[in-house]
């Protein structure tokens, strides 16, 4: 539903639990802040999810 990764040789966020999958490729954080951000707000994401792909 979410995903941060790397492989863009920059830390980016997709957004897949939204409709239109945007990816944030201007994200400040590393990459071990980038999981927290995952796990303080995974309920929403996957709500979001939930909403747009019923």
């Amino acid at each position: 539903m979410a995903r941060i990764d790397t492989s863009h040789q920059t830390v980016h966020f997709d957004r897949l639990y939204r409709r239109d999958q945007p990816k944030d490729t201007d994200v400040e954080f590393s990459v071990w802040e980038a999981e927290q951000q995952l796990e303080h707000n995974w309920r929403q994401y996957a709500h979001t999810h939930a909403e747009n792909h019923e």
